[in-house]
């Protein structure tokens, strides 16, 4: 078992003795004591040891004991989605490997909740894949948390945690609108709820997603790329002034096609745990000096001369890599930030040049009224979109921008 590192972690659970004095023992020595509640609950709050162990948990009350045994304290992260957040690692392009490097992180616990569902919020969970176990080939593979919120989040609400990440919105992508506003309400409503009832979670703390992978080679359906900008809350990057303390991995170049779960089910999970776990290191652990996200457009300028846009990443600060000069589109229109299919429609866009923080696009018979790039259900081969970033190697996410360019 993990429990949360820090000032202080709440340890929970119930009897059948209301009023009766419960003590919390640390390698046998007490730390906290607690009186069972009317609703038969004792939570206790205690400072945890810098030592992060293994250590002896044990709970002490009139009715006898409760021990756990080879207790850590780290960070708790709970992971969530649908299927591909329960992807299971047997299924990885790189399964072997995986499996023989679990072995190098012995402090690494795994947890399954299995699938339940409730119609109302449930305290305890009604069913566990998976009791805490160190990584190891069997206990990766097995790996695979998911949620339906009142039975299978709810529970473990009183709970210390120091982050989440989640992958999901496959199922979302026809209401991408929706998705837009429910998605960071979901964040929040999380974040308040885990405050709420464990007293000790950051009430802000770190939430991670991935961005949707590619699915079907040649859809002529937008609702993927309708649906990655929404789960920016339309800003096209986090964290962002509609969801802070927010970090995304990008995933737009990991197609496979051929993937024996389904081409919706990418085997490229390595590529997206990379790609997470950096932007984490920054977002969720504020370290400081690398790129953790590709490059982003800070300036789109329209050279009337030449008929070229051009387009700068990060204000002229991040080197970028060019590996292919298709993705981007420009919306040739006749109506003041109007970029509708009807009225002039986008069209693809040559990209003619390109400098370290800029690419140039041809822009001739168009009177341009936005630009976007990547906006396909699958923009590009595997690791062959258009931008990247030289230094990080991480590419740059889907962007629109719909206004009159000057």
């Amino acid at each position: 078992m993990v429990l949360q590192r820090g000032a202080l972690t709440s340890v929970w659970g119930t009897s059948t003795k209301i009023g009766d004095l419960v003590e919390l023992l640390l390698d046998g020595a007490v730390v906290a004591r607690r009186i069972v509640d009317s609703t038969h609950v004792w939570q206790i709050f205690f400072k945890p040891p810098s030592n992060p162990g293994p250590h002896v948990l044990t709970a002490s009350s009139s009715l006898g004991n409760v021990s756990i045994s080879d207790v850590l304290f780290g960070d708790v992260w709970v992971c969530s989605g649908q299927s591909n957040m329960e992807f299971m690692t047997l299924g990885l392009q790189n399964a072997t490997e995986e499996y023989i490097d679990a072995a190098n992180y012995p402090n690494i616990r795994l947890f399954k909740v299995d699938h339940a569902v409730s119609a109302t919020p449930l305290q305890e969970l009604t069913k566990v894949g998976q009791v805490w176990n160190k990584a190891s080939k069997a206990a990766v593979n097995a790996f695979t948390p998911s949620a339906l919120f009142n039975a299978m989040i709810n529970p473990l609400l009183r709970n210390t945690i120091y982050g989440a990440i989640w992958y999901q919105g496959e199922s979302n992508s026809g209401r991408a609108a929706a998705y837009a506003c429910e998605f960071p309400a979901m964040i929040d409503d999380w974040r308040a709820k885990f405050h709420q009832y464990s007293l000790t979670t950051n009430a802000n703390f770190p939430f991670g997603f991935v961005q949707l992978a590619p699915w079907r080679p040649n859809p002529k359906s937008r609702a993927f790329s309708d649906l990655r900008w929404s789960q920016t809350a339309e800003v096209g990057f986090v964290p962002n002034s509609k969801m802070n303390n927010t970090f995304m991995a990008v995933a737009i170049d990991l197609p496979d096609y051929t993937s024996p779960y389904g081409s919706i089910h990418p085997r490229y999970k390595h590529d997206i745990a990379r790609r997470l776990g950096l932007s984490s290191l920054a977002v969720a652990y504020h370290q400081t000096g690398f790129d953790y996200q590709g490059p982003f457009p800070t300036s789109y300028k329209l050279d009337r001369v030449h008929s070229h846009v051009v387009i700068e990443f990060d204000h002229g600060n991040t080197p970028i890599e060019v590996r292919e000069t298709t993705g981007f589109e420009i919306c040739c229109t006749y109506v003041n930030h109007i970029c509708e299919e009807y009225a002039g429609g986008w069209k693809n866009a040559t990209m003619t040049s390109h400098s370290t923080t800029s690419v140039t696009l041809d822009a001739h018979n168009c009177n341009v009224g936005g630009v976007r790039y990547a906006w396909r259900e699958s923009p590009c081969e595997l690791r062959k979109c258009a931008v990247y970033s030289r230094d990080s190697n991480l590419p740059a996410p889907p962007f629109k921008h719909e206004a009159f360019l000057q």
